[in-house]
């Protein structure tokens, strides 16, 4: 069974340098993580912005789904499998 660490996945994109040296100190400052204060951040912005087919989707299932790349949302993603997942060809 995979942990929940081994589940993280990286989100890399390009801020201003004024913006991460703000978004870090008000980070600093409340005593959490910057990962914390971002996600918290995106769940305000949520239910401030989105409409309810959003915040139900959100609400139940943002770890069930992914964003293919023509941007539909798709439940359920297929399952990774890696070489000791296939069977032996032999017997």
């Amino acid at each position: 069974m995979l942990t929940k660490q081994a589940l993280l996945r990286n989100v890399n994109f390009k801020v201003d340098p004024a913006f991460k040296r703000a978004f870090k100190i008000t980070a600093a400052r409340r005593g959490m993580p910057m990962k914390e204060l971002l996600e918290a951040s995106f769940r305000v912005w949520v239910d401030k912005e989105s409409d309810a087919s959003e915040e139900q989707f959100l609400a139940e299932d943002w770890d069930k789904s992914f964003v293919s790349a023509d941007g539909r949302v798709v439940r359920d993603p297929p399952a990774r499998t890696t070489a000791a997942d296939k069977p032996d060809e032999a017997s």
